[in-house]
């Protein structure tokens, strides 16, 4: 999917959720984040750790679920 569709998700999500919510792609890289400073960062080891879970997982005070997109 586009970072720009993303991107315009979470804006759109942004004033409904009371956290910073965001996207990061295949290689751990957030694509689009309610904080926009945050766009470019590597989230290291999330990808790894996703690869062995269904569930969400929690990492640095963060957490994240995958999203099947096929």
């Amino acid at each position: 999917m586009s970072n720009r569709l993303f991107q315009g998700i979470i804006y759109q999500m942004k004033d409904a959720v009371d956290r910073v919510i965001g996207v990061i792609d295949d290689s751990g890289i957030v694509i689009s984040c309610s904080e926009l400073g945050r766009i470019g960062e590597a989230r290291q080891g999330v990808r790894e750790e996703l690869n062995y879970t269904s569930d969400v997982v929690i990492i640095g005070g963060y957490t994240y679920r995958a999203l099947n997109t096929a």
